[in-house]
Order: structure tokens, then C-alpha cells, then sequence
């Protein structure tokens, strides 16, 4: 599992009209092409892990990839804290079926003009949680639930390759929460902390912690 805060490499699908449709390594984080220097690069790289679709088109740091750069990364599961008590408790989320999931992304390429350096970054969009997401992702201290943006499979071209300001309302009407009867979550190993098992298999299998029969609301979720 990978955490974005460590800005790891991806492999990321992306289109262009020039090079059409490559797989191309980006780190995650996305770094903005207008962006003046390695400084400012940096502390944006920090606050661009995620982009909100309902403001994508409007932030300076995504609104140029929101029109014409948007890619897909492919994820087996993803992880969430569920807050009971006064402990966090992490799941794994995954499609029903175990297949990969489609998740949308904005990327951009930046050249550090000290350097040379063309670095292509990228920043996962998010939605609004679905029912199960609402119930996991908990945290009181957030406005609200979100989840990545997973891509229907009739959704994935249109995403991809859509091009221009014409495409706003269709790009933005499938930026919608993925259909919660599709996916699956379970608790899992401590992924934080002395505990944490660590970036191993066991990281995503399942792991029970008693106290959390008591979420009513929580096993009621699981279990539908």
C-alpha cells in the first residue's frame, strides 16, 4: 500500500491528442506547469494529493488538467480509518468482484527551471462518499465522507479523452460516488502507529477487532 504523502511513482494512463493513449510513470502529488519555482512546487506537491471534483474546474492548481489532462490509475483496494471510541480502526475497500478499479486522476507536467527537470505529477479526484463511505469514513474532525472517483467502465473514454471547455458538464456529470452495492470493506491490520504491520500481503487481509460489534450501524453496513 502506498501512502500519498511519500509522493510515489505511478504508472498513470493518460491521453493526449499528439501521443494519444500511454501508460506514463507520474509521482503523486500534482505540481501545477505555471508553477514559478522548486519552493512553491513543493508545498504544493503537499496539498494537491486530492482534487475535488465539484471545484476542479475552478482551483488554479487543477483547472488546466480538469480540461484536457485527465488520466486513470488502476488500484486493486483502498484504504480508509473508521473513527469508534477514541481508536481509529483502518479498512480495506475493493470492488465486489476483485477486479481493479478505475480511478480518476488530473495530471500535469512541470519543468523545474533550475534544473531542467520535466517532472509529470498527478492528484487523484475525489467525490462525495456513497452509503458505505459514509458510515467508514467517519472522521469528525471533515466536513464530510469522500471517496475516489471510480470510473464506470462506459465512463473511462469520455474521461480520458474529452477535450475542452464543451466537455465540462459531461466530464463533471460522471463525477459521481461509485455504486456502494459494488463494493466490499473490511477491517484490517493497525496501518499507523507502533503497531502497523507494515507494507506487507497481511496489510489487506481481513482482521477482526471484537470491539467493533458494538458499531451497530457499522455491522449493520458490512453485512448488507
Amino acid at each position: 500500500h502506498l501512502t500519498g504523502f511519500a509522493h510515489p511513482t505511478v504508472p498513470v494512463f493518460a491521453f493526449t491528442e499528439e501521443s494519444g493513449l500511454e501508460l506514463r510513470p507520474m509521482q503523486w502529488g500534482l505540481i501545477p506547469s505555471w508553477c514559478k519555482d522548486a519552493t512553491l512546487a513543493t508545498k504544493l506537491w503537499n496539498q494537491t494529493l486530492n482534487a475535488r471534483s465539484e471545484t476542479m474546474y475552478e482551483k488554479p492548481s487543477f483547472r488546466s488538467a480538469a480540461s484536457s489532462k485527465r488520466g486513470v490509475i488502476l488500484l486493486q483496494s483502498f484504504f480508509e480509518h473508521h473513527h469508534f471510541g477514541k481508536q481509529t480502526y483502518p479498512f480495506n475497500i475493493r470492488l465486489k468482484n476483485d477486479e481493479p478499479m478505475f480511478v480518476a486522476v488530473l495530471w500535469e507536467e512541470w519543468t523545474d527551471k533550475t534544473s531542467g527537470e520535466l517532472r509529470p505529477t498527478f492528484s487523484i479526484v475525489t467525490v462525495e462518499g456513497n452509503e458505505l463511505m459514509a458510515t467508514l469514513h467517519n472522521n469528525p474532525k471533515l466536513a464530510g465522507p469522500r471517496m475516489p472517483l471510480i470510473l464506470e467502465n462506459d465512463a473511462i473514454d469520455n474521461w480520458l479523452m474529452g477535450n475542452g471547455k464543451d466537455m465540462k458538464d459531461q466530464i463533471l456529470d460522471i463525477c459521481q460516488p461509485f455504486d456502494a452495492q459494488k463494493l466490499k470493506a473490511n477491517s484490517v491490520r493497525k496501518l499507523r502507529g507502533k503497531a502497523a504491520v507494515g507494507d506487507i500481503e497481511q496489510s489487506i487481509e481481513p482482521f477482526d477487532y471484537p470491539e467493533l460489534q458494538f458499531d451497530t450501524e457499522l455491522v449493520e453496513v458490512l453485512n448488507n
